[in-house]
This record gives structure tokens, sequence and C-alpha cells, in this order.
């Protein structure tokens, strides 16, 4: 996880979003998509409304938003397959897809 902050005039608002793919939570997966661009995936990943984030020094938000572009390809979630098929638990043994951009928010 990356921490960081953002300033908003004197305002300090702390935030941390994940490195990499695997480190996203499933209900940030379902908020992005390929057409999402880079400020609202930062609003996403870091948990700061879009709003906030656009009041904030354009000139920390910029560098931040393009170090998430290299980050974050949305290519490589496509191509993120097999990771995990099963998972034991308590004794019992469950299936997990594989299509990770199907998976039902339960799994």
């Amino acid at each position: 996880m990356i921490k960081g902050n953002l300033y908003r005039g004197e305002e300090r608002i702390d935030f941390t979003i994940p490195e990499k793919w695997e480190e996203v939570k499933l209900k940030h997966l379902e908020a992005i998509n390929e057409d999402t661009d880079s400020l609202t995936m930062f609003s996403v990943l870091s948990g700061i409304d879009l709003d906030i984030v656009k009041q904030c020094k354009a000139k920390e938000v910029s560098f931040i938003v393009s170090q998430i572009q290299g980050l974050f390809n949305y290519e490589e979630l496509n191509n993120q397959s097999e990771l995990v098929e099963t998972v034991n638990l308590n004794g019992k043994t469950y299936k997990i897809t594989t299509d990770l951009l199907s998976m039902p928010s339960g799994q």
C-alpha cells in the first residue's frame, strides 16, 4: 500500500492506495472499468470523494494521478486469471472462479 497526503488549502488529507491490482478490494474493482479516468480511479482507490480531490492542489493531484496511470493498467486486470482456483477453509474446499472480472461480489 502507498501512503500519501494531499492539501486542500491548509487542510491535510491523508490517504492510502493499493500498489497493484492484487491489493484492490472487490468493491473498488466494481467501480473501475476501462473507461474510468485516472482522477476518478484515484478517488475510488483512496476513498476520497471526487469533489474533494478536485479541490486539492492541482500539482499534487496531477503527480499522484500520473503515478496511478503507471501502476494500474486496465489491460493487466484483464490478464489476471487463474490466481486462485480453490480455497480451503475450516476443512471445506471452495472453488473460486478464475475470471476476476465476472466474479460476483460475494465471492
